[in-house]
């Protein structure tokens, strides 16, 4: 797509005063949107449904419990390609950054533990640093399991097993 400047020196176009500027933009801007309109629709498909208010109401909620807000669209597309994956929507994913954020900060300071003993001539034989590692590693990929497949519940919010 054609800036500004080049669809005026492409066209030869005289931009000398204010009011020539702005014929010129005004042209320039309905090329560009017909354009950008050309190419939006060879990369996406529209798709309308129709919702009871109920459903609606259903959906507003979910989507701003999500994170959503007033972004019903993307809400609906990312629950029906989580069911189709058999994968789960995080309600909060910035509270679930913040957990692995947490757990990282524990392998670090398990290896500023490791440092002192190993600087006080401790004896390494009673001190295994890589099965703490895999013990946080373990726990790590049992949270992001967990997460974004979490157990299903019946309906005495009870684990089925």
């Amino acid at each position: 797509m054609l800036t500004f400047i080049e669809f005026v020196s492409k066209n030869q176009l005289d931009i000398s005063s204010p009011e020539k500027r702005r014929e010129v933009y005004k042209n320039f801007r309905k090329l560009y949107l017909s354009e950008y309109q050309k190419n939006y629709n060879k990369s996406r498909k529209r798709v309308e449904i129709s919702l009871s208010t109920k459903d609606y109401d259903f959906f507003l909620k979910h989507a701003s419990e999500h994170g959503y807000d007033s972004k019903m669209n993307r809400y609906i597309v990312a629950s029906a390609k989580a069911y189709l994956k058999n994968e789960y929507l995080v309600k909060n994913p910035e509270q679930t950054r913040d957990f692995l954020f947490l757990c990282r900060n524990i392998s670090s300071n398990i290896n500023q533990i490791a440092y002192k003993l190993n600087s006080h001539s401790v004896d390494p034989k009673r001190f295994d640093e890589s099965a703490i590692y895999s013990q946080i590693s373990k726990l790590e990929n049992l949270v992001l399991d967990y997460i974004s497949n979490p157990p299903l519940l019946n309906d005495k919010n009870e684990v089925q097993g």
